[in-house]
């Protein structure tokens, strides 16, 4: 999902101007085959998921690639549909599954597009007329808090594995399962880890310290898991 859709919907959710340039996003350049397999074992798929929440601290945005479970009705979709998941204060979970591309889905869209911009002459898209909206105060990414999928490249060695517990204890990371297999001594091998519920900030004073240790074979793999 590009950045200007999101900013859209979450105009149209929350009723506010929403800054462009506050989305946070991440591509997929760096997931690879084996996070497809491990998300796979753990019950997941990886998708690239746009995301848009009010929180206390403001609107928090996002366009990155999250592991979302295989039962879900986004990590069911595929091809050319597209999943939107919607929960609202009175409504309460809502998900909306179409097409989002080919000959049929297109027309449409343009045609919706056209009788909306007819529409606006007469009554504004985001109830009030878009120079009046107020902005929305951009909720930082630090305070974002969920489990997160962590994917280490490591030496095997003795303690390795201690002290990679040992840093994630410090910073009060709480691991909820490992995949761990095999001994190859003195060969890189991976160690998988899904935590609880961790802000984002801590997380991310964490990777440093697991980047510095000396086992350390590449940069650590971070996907955050969503479980719509």
């Amino acid at each position: 999902m590009p950045k200007p859709l999101l900013r859209l919907l979450a105009g149209l959710a929350f009723g506010r101007e929403v800054d462009n340039g506050a989305v946070v996003t991440e591509g997929i350049e760096r997931i690879g085959a084996q996070d497809i397999a491990y998300a796979s074992e753990f019950g997941y798929r990886i998708k690239l998921v746009g995301s848009a929440i009010e929180t206390d601290k403001g609107v928090e945005q996002r366009v990155q690639p999250c592991l979302v479970p295989q039962s879900s009705v986004i990590g069911g979709v595929g091809g050319v549909f597209n999943a939107v998941f919607v929960e609202g204060d009175n409504v309460g979970e809502a998900n909306f599954v179409g097409r989002g591309a080919g000959d049929g889905p297109t027309d449409s869209a343009v045609a919706a597009d056209i009788i909306d911009i007819a529409i606006v002459l007469r009554q504004p898209v985001f109830s009030v007329p878009a120079e009046d909206l107020k902005p929305a105060k951009a909720s930082p990414m630090s305070d974002h808090e969920g489990p997160y999928y962590l994917r280490l490249q490591v030496l095997d060695e003795p303690g390795v594995m201690a002290g990679i517990t040992v840093i994630l204890g410090e910073a009060d990371v709480s691991i909820d399962s490992i995949i761990q297999r095999g001994r190859a001594p003195g060969e890189p091998v991976p160690i998988v880890i899904l935590t609880h519920d961790t802000k984002e900030g801590v997380m991310m004073e964490a990777l440093e310290r697991l980047k510095a240790h000396p086992a350390m074979q590449e940069d650590p793999r971070l996907i955050r898991i969503e479980n719509f």
